[in-house]
């Protein structure tokens, strides 16, 4: 049967994939629940290692610096982005985007190719990812500022995965593009 299924999928890969993913995944999420002070506590996890912080800060920093374009000043506060007296976005877990990133790291990791093609692509996808989640803060803000109709039918969360997906299909396409390259050169090499 496996012999069967491999045929069409690469089991040793699929399998390094969960491997790699899984842990990553769940371990964000319990990371954040011992950064947490209503759950089992690490205060010096927290004060000194809280990754999730310094991301939530640089996506709602990263956001401002794009408001600022559209003349719209923005305060930062934490997890939160606002415009004083005015519109406001919270900034959660669920929107730093960390599943999506999981599953580009775990993808590359799992591929055989050298570690540092894997460091180029696993920052380069991470940047895009955050430089999307930067823009959905961003045009999010601005919407509420400026009052926009149809804000209120719009799933931010749903247009993000959406855009970090269709980014990451584009990844993908691009390196399977350039692994084919690689693959054609080595064994034009070798014979």
């Amino acid at each position: 049967m496996f012999k069967e299924i491999s045929k069409y999928v690469d089991l040793s890969f699929l399998l390094r994939f969960v491997l790699i993913f899984v842990p990553l995944y769940y371990f964000h999420i319990f990371f954040l629940g011992i950064t947490d002070p209503k759950n089992y506590y690490n205060a010096f996890l927290d004060q000194h290692f809280n990754y999730l912080e310094w991301i939530t800060a640089s996506i709602n920093n990263g956001a401002r610096f794009i408001t600022s374009f559209f003349g719209v000043n923005a305060i930062v506060d934490r997890k939160e982005i606002f415009v004083e007296n005015s519109a406001s976005v919270m900034l959660e877990y669920s929107c730093l985007g960390m599943g999506i990133m999981s599953f580009w790291i775990a993808f590359i990791v799992a591929h055989k190719i050298s570690i540092s093609n894997k460091l180029l692509w696993i920052v380069g996808g991470i940047l895009l990812i955050w430089v999307i989640n930067c823009w959905r803060i961003a045009i999010l803000l601005i919407s509420l500022q400026n009052r926009w109709k149809g804000v209120g039918y719009m799933d931010h969360h749903d247009m993000f995965n959406l855009a970090s997906y269709a980014i990451i299909g584009l990844l993908l396409y691009f390196f399977y593009r350039k692994s084919k390259e690689e693959e054609l050169t080595v064994s034009a090499v070798s014979l």
